[in-house]
């Protein structure tokens, strides 16, 4: 600004030759988790890392707090993407949407050691109708297990040996007795659940929300499943409907 603007030559920078662009290590498998979401019916949504210390209840651990903040609403990186894609979907329903549904790919962050981790999660959120009236029959609302499914479909994309569900140590923002975790060969994996009713009313939701987070880092570690062939049974099975008649008098 002191030296003058217009004293630097409009030149472009140099480009090195010969060093093609390669894609992130895990770059195919979260490309492949976002396809799967836009099939299941989501929107993808890309909100702000940076929001404010009131959402701090969404996360698992304290916020990373920034040393010279913008502003009270910017003052915080998030731990987690709830918030996000509340404010998202608060929006939408805010302009007349009524049926809902988004994912956001992206990463949290928090304090670890001496240092900070960056790990990536997956979060969804819906309300409204999952499937519209049609002429006889009336519409269907999200609900619970239809964010399960979605969940299961999403775990199948991976090698896993076995994946079950409990209710075992989940936040309070999930209503109590609508709310489980996906455990995947042991390991916590995913939360899943309604919005519970009170935090929904600071929201302003009308609606029933469902929520789910899934843990990315822990499915990146895994290969995909990779679709298994087998050779036709040279002997299949044969099925023969047989009529028997017989007298009366037996």
């Amino acid at each position: 600004r002191h030296y003058g603007y217009d004293r630097f030559p409009l030149r472009l920078p140099g480009i090195a030759v010969g060093q093609a662009a390669r894609k992130a290590p895990q770059a195919a498998k979260v490309e492949l988790v976002r396809e799967l979401c836009l099939g299941l019916g989501f929107d993808e949504a890309i909100s702000s890392v940076l929001v404010s210390r009131a959402t701090e209840t969404f996360g698992e651990s304290p916020a990373v707090v920034l040393s010279n903040p913008l502003s009270e609403e910017s003052a915080v990186l998030r731990s987690s993407l709830v918030p996000g894609l509340l404010s998202a979907l608060q929006w939408n329903l805010n302009r007349g949407s009524e049926s809902v549904r988004l994912f956001e790919v992206g990463n949290i962050y928090r304090r670890e050691g001496e240092g900070y981790a960056e790990p990536p999660r997956l979060a969804l959120v819906a309300t409204g109708d999952r499937m519209g009236a049609a002429l006889g029959q009336p519409g269907k609302s999200v609900d619970f297990l239809d964010l399960k499914g979605d969940l299961e479909q999403l775990a199948e994309l991976f090698d896993i040996s076995s994946c079950d569900f409990d209710s075992e140590q989940l936040p309070d923002y999930y209503r109590p007795g609508h709310r489980a975790r996906l455990v995947i060969e042991g390991e916590r994996v995913a939360l899943l659940g309604e919005l519970h009713p009170q935090v929904a009313e600071r929201w302003k939701f009308r609606r029933p929300v469902y929520l789910a987070e899934m843990h990315l880092d822990s499915l990146l570690r895994r290969n995909l499943n990779s679709p298994r062939v087998q050779p036709i049974s040279r002997y299949p099975a044969v099925e023969r409907d047989f009529s028997v008649l017989l007298p009366e008098a037996r």
